[in-house]
C-alpha cells in the first residue's frame, strides 16, 4: 500500500515539474495533468480501502479504480475470483467517504467490475456480460450522503466484441443515464483479428456513453517500437541515424 501511494507521489510531482517547465518556457500555465491511480482491490474491506484512499489522496491523485476481485490478477488473465457485490460496495463506500472526509469533492471513483470473465463467482453461476450488467447496477446504486459513491463503471471485457460492449453500456445506462462509462483499449486485445474488423471507432463509444477511453500499455509499447526501428536504423546506417533522431525528439 505504502509502495502504491509513494509511486502515486512521484508521478503527480513528475507533473507538477512538467508545469513549471512549460511556464519557463513559454510562459503558460499549464493545469495539473491529472492521475489515475489503479486502487486494485483495496488491499482489504472497508478500513484498509480507506486508509488507502487516504494515502492515495494525500498524494495529489485525482482518480482511481477499484475492482470486485477477491486476489489481485490482471484483468485478461484466466480464473479471476470475484468477490460478493456487498463487498465491493463496501470498498467503494469507503473510498468515497475518506475523499469526503478529506474535502476533496472532485475526487473521481472508478468501480470496475471483472465479473464479465470471472471464473468464480459468489453468484455460484460462470461469468458473463449479464452478471457484470447485475455487478454495475449494485456499484451504481451505492449512495453515500445522498450521492452516488461512484463517478464512472467499467467492465473488463476478454475481448473488444462490439456487441458485448454494446449491451453492457446500454444496459447499465438505461437504470443509469447519468453514469459516465470507462473502457481500456487493451494491448492485451488481438487487434489485427479479422473477427473484430474493422475496428470501431472512439466516437462510437463515446455515444455510448463512454467518457473515459484508456490503454496502459500505450506508451510502453510505442516507446519498444520505436527503439526497435532507430536501433534497426543504426544498424542500416550506422551513426548518420543519430541526427535524425535527434531531431525526432526536438519537434516533438
Amino acid at each position: 500500500r505504502s509502495e502504491l501511494s509513494q509511486q502515486a507521489r512521484r508521478m503527480v510531482r513528475a507533473s507538477d515539474l512538467w508545469i513549471r517547465e512549460q511556464y519557463v518556457q513559454n510562459g503558460q500555465i499549464k493545469a495539473r495533468l491529472p492521475v489515475v491511480v489503479d486502487m486494485e482491490d483495496g488491499h482489504g474491506g472497508f478500513g484498509q480501502t480507506q486508509t488507502l484512499a487516504a494515502e492515495l489522496l494525500s498524494a495529489g491523485v485525482a482518480a482511481g479504480h477499484i475492482e470486485d476481485q477477491a486476489e489481485r490478477r490482471c484483468g485478461h488473465l484466466p480464473g479471476k475470483v470475484l468477490v460478493t457485490a456487498e463487498k465491493q460496495v463496501e470498498r467503494l463506500l469507503a473510498a468515497r467517504s475518506e475523499a469526503d472526509q478529506l474535502g476533496i469533492d472532485d475526487f473521481v471513483l472508478i468501480a470496475r467490475t471483472d465479473a464479465a470473465g470471472a471464473r468464480y463467482t459468489p453468484e455460484g453461476v460462470k461469468g458473463s456480460v449479464d452478471l457484470a450488467v447485475q455487478r454495475t447496477l449494485a456499484y451504481a446504486r451505492a449512495e453515500i450522503h445522498n450521492r452516488r459513491a461512484i463517478d464512472l463503471a467499467w467492465c473488463e471485457f476478454k475481448d473488444q466484441e462490439w456487441d458485448a460492449i454494446v449491451h453492457w453500456a446500454r444496459a447499465v445506462r438505461k437504470e443509469h443515464p447519468d453514469l459516465g462509462l470507462a473502457i481500456i483499449l487493451s494491448s492485451s486485445f488481438d487487434w489485427t483479428n479479422p473477427k473484430f474488423l474493422p475496428v470501431w471507432s472512439m466516437e462510437q463509444l463515446a455515444e455510448e456513453g463512454f467518457k473515459y477511453m484508456f490503454m496502459t500499455l500505450a506508451d510502453n509499447q510505442a516507446g519498444r517500437n520505436g527503439s526497435w526501428e532507430f536501433f534497426m536504423d543504426i544498424q542500416k546506417r550506422g551513426t548518420a541515424a543519430f541526427p535524425d533522431q535527434q531531431r525526432k525528439e526536438i519537434a516533438s
